[in-house]
């Protein structure tokens, strides 16, 4: 009776895994976190010469957000470094003929908290390069931010335009086929 009761158990958290990681990223989808997006632009924007000579930024700015940049990368790769290991563990758990539940639901709360952490992390790199700009920058980089926005609105990407994917061919691009015999 009790392998029966166990194997229900290790059944209902199988179960419950695939929904306790879906719902760390759908929050971080919700409309409160974009509200946080607060210099969220694309690429290293603080290289570009024409971001740093509006925005009037020192080499020394440049260099500090860019070992912001760097940190929250490498921190990022070790947050999903250590979520992959986490689920290795809850699958050798899950295996395993008798498993205690309290085991399972701790190891479920530890990679939710991991999978927080990386939904966390953009935005704190976001405040810590903001931290790093004066309240003119700031405001000088949200208007940009804005213009390139309401660019791609206009001027949407090729690949956009066409219903394709990144990456994917489009008509149009490159030589055209050769002719049929």
């Amino acid at each position: 009776m009790k392998r029966i009761a166990t194997r229900r158990t290790v059944l209902l958290l199988l179960l419950l895994l695939p929904a306790v990681l879906a719902v760390a990223p759908l929050r971080a989808q919700e409309p409160e976190m974009k509200r946080l997006e607060l210099l969220d632009m694309p690429g290293k924007w603080w290289k570009n010469p024409r971001a740093v000579e509006a925005l009037k930024l020192t080499p020394e700015q440049c260099d500090r957000i860019d070992s912001i940049f760097l940190e929250h990368r490498k921190s990022l790769i070790d947050l999903k470094a250590r979520m992959e290991k986490q689920l290795i563990d809850f699958r050798a758990l899950a295996d395993q003929p008798d498993v205690k539940r309290d085991e399972a639901l701790k190891m479920i709360d530890q990679i939710s908290a991991t999978r927080s952490e990386i939904a966390r992390n953009p935005i704190l790199r976001q405040l810590d390069i903001r931290d790093q700009l004066s309240p003119e920058q700031r405001s000088a980089l949200k208007k940009m931010r804005r213009e390139f926005r309401d660019e791609l609105r206009q001027n949407p990407p090729r690949w956009r335009m066409e219903g394709g994917e990144r990456g994917q061919r489009q008509r149009g691009d490159g030589p055209p086929p050769p002719p049929e015999d």
